[in-house]
């Protein structure tokens, strides 16, 4: 018994010192404040960091590859080997005074000196520019803004026009025509000398539907002053025709008289077309106006009055005043319907004109 009382006193004990020990380290206490600093450091003591930029004075140098093992050279041969280069002198730093003071304000930009802008047709140095089409301008148009004239060669006669723009596609035209000619011709054995007068005037409306040079042109003719007058004259024993009977001129009284053909009324319709503006669009001074149409003056009329004697076929032939016999006045009538049958298709004065014109 003795010897078992020792051992059990010693586990007891133990038990005790390990019960006391965990209770202990459940009851410790956490860190709430660090040993202090030693004597002499303290936290407004600690120098700031250092932020300032330094300059860089040198880069790391890339690693070189190794140089080449020379081969040596064969026996009795000499290489020449060039002096190493000079070492380039290492960048020295600035000194601190030669950086400029950090300033507040941002640097403001620096304004380039003004200079003229090329021309668009102006080619830099060095640089070719193609050439560009040209392109005329077309001047805008306004009514009675400008005044053009031409002269023209027509069916009308020697014909001077004036035009002016209405509108951007309208003109307006006045037109004046004169023409004199003398001639001699022989119709039915009748010898006759008439002169041909031409004189009108026109007032025109050009307009231009498609924007250039094709116009329509209808107008009106104010003064239709055209017209023929003649002498005719039948040579004595000469044989002429009146209707469809034949005459011979009187030996002792032959045959003469008068003729006037007049050209339709003298306020007559006209309707041309054609090519050609007395006023461009597009600026220019010159133009080739040309039309062709036609004028509607009605039937021309002739005129024709006889003196003298005329004898028929007849053996001896019988010979007898124009004037009083009613036989020969009945075939000069006939005769002077077969005329005017001829000239009806000239109630449509064919016009064709073509002209040189200037723009002021």
């Amino acid at each position: 018994m003795q010897h078992r009382r020792p051992s059990l006193l010693t586990a007891l004990s133990l038990l005790w010192i390990l019960s006391t020990a965990a209770t202990k380290a459940q009851t410790a206490q956490p860190i709430t404040a660090l040993p202090n600093a030693p004597a002499g450091i303290s936290g407004a003591d600690t120098p700031p960091p250092d932020n300032s930029v330094h300059p860089i004075t040198s880069l790391p140098k890339p690693p070189q590859p190794a140089p080449p093992t020379p081969e040596p050279a064969p026996a009795g041969t000499y290489t020449y080997t060039p002096p190493p280069a000079p070492a380039a002198p290492a960048p020295q730093p600035l000194p601190a005074s030669s950086y400029p003071a950090p300033s507040a304000v941002p640097p403001q930009p620096v304004p380039l000196p003004e200079t003229e802008p090329l021309h668009a047709s102006t080619p830099a140095p060095g640089q070719t520019i193609p050439e560009q089409p040209k392109v005329i301008a077309r001047k805008p148009i306004h009514a009675f803004s400008t005044l053009a004239a031409s002269i023209n060669a027509s069916t009308t006669g020697v014909d001077l026009d004036l035009a002016t723009p209405l509108a951007q596609h309208f003109n307006l035209r006045v037109s004046g025509g004169f023409f004199t000619y003398n001639s001699s011709f022989n119709v039915d054995g009748e010898t006759i000398t008439g002169a041909i007068k031409l004189r009108s005037a026109s007032t025109i409306l050009d307009w231009f539907p498609f924007h250039g040079g094709f116009r329509i042109s209808p107008g009106i003719t104010v003064y239709n002053g055209d017209s023929i007058s003649a002498t005719t004259m039948v040579a004595p024993g000469a044989e002429f025709d009146l209707g469809d009977q034949t005459y011979y001129s009187s030996l002792t009284d032959p045959i003469h008289g008068t003729a006037s053909l007049s050209m339709g009324r003298h306020v007559a319709p006209r309707f041309t077309i054609g090519f050609g503006n007395m006023i461009p669009r597009s600026g220019r001074h010159f133009s080739f106006p040309f039309e062709i149409g036609f004028e509607y003056i009605g039937s021309p009329k002739l005129n024709l009055a006889l003196t003298g004697s005329a004898c028929d076929t007849s053996t001896p032939p019988n010979c007898s005043p124009v004037i009083s016999d009613p036989t020969t006045q009945a075939n000069l009538q006939q005769e002077i319907n077969n005329i005017n049958a001829d000239l009806k298709p000239l109630g449509f004065y064919p016009i064709i004109s073509q002209g040189f014109s200037v723009r002021f």
